[in-house]
Protein backbone atom coordinates (compact mmCIF):
# COMPACT_ATOMS: atom_id res chain seq x y z
CA UNK A 1 0.00 0.00 0.00
CA UNK A 2 1.52 3.32 -1.04
CA UNK A 3 1.46 6.52 1.05
CA UNK A 4 -1.50 8.02 -0.82
CA UNK A 5 -3.67 4.94 -0.22
CA UNK A 6 -2.64 4.82 3.43
CA UNK A 7 -3.49 8.50 3.92
CA UNK A 8 -6.75 8.08 2.02
CA UNK A 9 -7.67 5.24 4.36
CA UNK A 10 -6.88 7.50 7.31
CA UNK A 11 -9.11 10.19 5.80
CA UNK A 12 -12.06 7.80 5.66
CA UNK A 13 -11.31 6.53 9.16
CA UNK A 14 -11.26 10.09 10.51
CA UNK A 15 -14.97 10.39 9.76
CA UNK A 16 -15.79 7.26 11.76
CA UNK A 17 -13.44 7.30 14.73
CA UNK A 18 -10.96 9.42 16.66
CA UNK A 19 -7.48 9.13 15.15
CA UNK A 20 -4.36 8.72 17.25
CA UNK A 21 -1.86 11.58 17.34
CA UNK A 22 0.46 9.82 14.89
CA UNK A 23 -2.41 9.06 12.51
CA UNK A 24 -3.67 12.65 12.76
CA UNK A 25 -0.17 13.97 11.96
CA UNK A 26 0.15 11.69 8.93
CA UNK A 27 -3.32 12.69 7.71
CA UNK A 28 -2.44 16.40 7.98
CA UNK A 29 0.70 15.77 5.93
CA UNK A 30 -1.39 13.93 3.36
CA UNK A 31 -3.93 16.74 3.11
CA UNK A 32 -1.22 18.91 1.53
CA UNK A 33 -1.89 16.85 -1.59
CA UNK A 34 -4.57 18.67 -3.63
CA UNK A 35 -6.21 15.41 -4.75
CA UNK A 36 -6.63 14.17 -1.18
CA UNK A 37 -7.82 17.60 -0.05
CA UNK A 38 -10.44 17.62 -2.83
CA UNK A 39 -11.57 14.15 -1.80
CA UNK A 40 -11.92 15.35 1.80
CA UNK A 41 -14.10 18.27 0.68
CA UNK A 42 -16.25 15.93 -1.43
CA UNK A 43 -16.68 13.58 1.53
CA UNK A 44 -17.69 16.46 3.79
CA UNK A 45 -20.30 17.61 1.26
CA UNK A 46 -21.66 14.09 0.85
CA UNK A 47 -21.89 13.52 4.61
CA UNK A 48 -23.65 16.85 5.09
CA UNK A 49 -26.13 16.01 2.34
CA UNK A 50 -26.85 12.54 3.72
CA UNK A 51 -27.01 13.84 7.28
CA UNK A 52 -29.73 16.32 6.40
CA UNK A 53 -31.90 13.65 4.74
CA UNK A 54 -34.78 12.41 6.84
CA UNK A 55 -36.90 9.36 6.24
CA UNK A 56 -40.63 9.50 6.79
CA UNK A 57 -43.03 6.60 6.61
CA UNK A 58 -46.76 6.78 6.11
CA UNK A 59 -49.13 6.81 9.03
CA UNK A 60 -49.68 3.37 10.50
CA UNK A 61 -46.55 1.89 8.92
CA UNK A 62 -45.29 0.40 12.19
CA UNK A 63 -48.67 -1.14 13.00
CA UNK A 64 -48.97 -2.69 9.53
CA UNK A 65 -45.50 -4.23 9.73
CA UNK A 66 -45.97 -5.54 13.26
CA UNK A 67 -49.45 -6.86 12.41
CA UNK A 68 -48.13 -8.74 9.40
CA UNK A 69 -45.29 -10.22 11.43
CA UNK A 70 -47.73 -11.35 14.11
CA UNK A 71 -50.11 -12.83 11.52
CA UNK A 72 -47.33 -14.69 9.71
CA UNK A 73 -45.90 -16.07 12.95
CA UNK A 74 -49.16 -17.39 14.41
CA UNK A 75 -48.79 -20.94 15.64
CA UNK A 76 -45.00 -20.86 15.39
CA UNK A 77 -44.99 -20.59 11.58
CA UNK A 78 -41.73 -19.49 10.06
CA UNK A 79 -41.90 -16.47 7.77
CA UNK A 80 -41.53 -17.66 4.18
CA UNK A 81 -38.51 -16.35 2.34
CA UNK A 82 -39.17 -14.64 -0.97
CA UNK A 83 -35.81 -15.77 -2.32
CA UNK A 84 -37.04 -19.36 -2.81
CA UNK A 85 -39.53 -18.24 -5.46
CA UNK A 86 -36.85 -16.21 -7.20
CA UNK A 87 -34.48 -19.16 -7.06
CA UNK A 88 -37.04 -21.48 -8.65
CA UNK A 89 -37.75 -18.94 -11.40
CA UNK A 90 -34.03 -18.53 -12.07
CA UNK A 91 -33.56 -22.33 -12.07
CA UNK A 92 -36.26 -22.69 -14.75
CA UNK A 93 -34.55 -20.13 -16.97
CA UNK A 94 -31.16 -21.77 -16.60
CA UNK A 95 -32.62 -25.24 -17.21
CA UNK A 96 -34.41 -24.05 -20.37
CA UNK A 97 -31.21 -22.47 -21.69
CA UNK A 98 -29.24 -25.63 -20.89
CA UNK A 99 -31.73 -27.86 -22.71
CA UNK A 100 -31.61 -25.55 -25.73
CA UNK A 101 -27.79 -25.72 -25.72
CA UNK A 102 -27.85 -29.53 -25.53
CA UNK A 103 -30.33 -29.75 -28.42
CA UNK A 104 -28.17 -27.42 -30.55
CA UNK A 105 -25.08 -29.48 -29.70
CA UNK A 106 -26.77 -32.76 -30.64
CA UNK A 107 -28.07 -31.22 -33.88
CA UNK A 108 -24.58 -30.02 -34.83
CA UNK A 109 -23.13 -33.47 -34.08
CA UNK A 110 -25.80 -35.07 -36.26
CA UNK A 111 -25.15 -32.62 -39.10
CA UNK A 112 -21.36 -33.15 -39.07
CA UNK A 113 -21.25 -36.93 -38.63
CA UNK A 114 -24.62 -38.05 -40.00
CA UNK A 115 -25.65 -40.04 -36.93
CA UNK A 116 -26.17 -39.76 -33.19
CA UNK A 117 -24.46 -42.94 -32.06
CA UNK A 118 -22.70 -43.16 -28.72
CA UNK A 119 -19.31 -42.88 -30.40
CA UNK A 120 -20.17 -39.69 -32.30
CA UNK A 121 -21.73 -38.03 -29.23
CA UNK A 122 -18.66 -38.88 -27.14
CA UNK A 123 -16.34 -37.90 -30.00
CA UNK A 124 -14.51 -41.20 -30.30
CA UNK A 125 -14.23 -43.64 -33.16
CA UNK A 126 -14.98 -47.29 -32.70
CA UNK A 127 -11.77 -49.26 -32.23
CA UNK A 128 -11.03 -52.86 -32.91
CA UNK A 129 -8.52 -54.60 -30.69
CA UNK A 130 -5.84 -54.45 -33.36
CA UNK A 131 -6.35 -50.75 -33.95
CA UNK A 132 -6.40 -49.99 -30.24
CA UNK A 133 -3.08 -51.78 -29.64
CA UNK A 134 -1.44 -50.01 -32.56
CA UNK A 135 -2.72 -46.62 -31.34
CA UNK A 136 -1.43 -47.28 -27.82
CA UNK A 137 2.00 -48.40 -29.06
CA UNK A 138 2.38 -45.72 -31.71
CA UNK A 139 5.20 -43.28 -31.20
CA UNK A 140 5.65 -40.15 -33.24
CA UNK A 141 9.19 -40.27 -34.69
CA UNK A 142 8.71 -37.26 -36.92
CA UNK A 143 9.96 -34.82 -34.29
Amino acid sequence: MNDYDKRRELLYASFDRELTAAEQKELQEGLRDPALKAEEEELKKMRALLGSTSWEFGEGFTERVMGRLARDNEGGKVVAMEASGQFFSLFRKIAAASIAAIIILLFSIYMTSGSLSKETVLGVDSFSEENLISYLLYEDFSQ
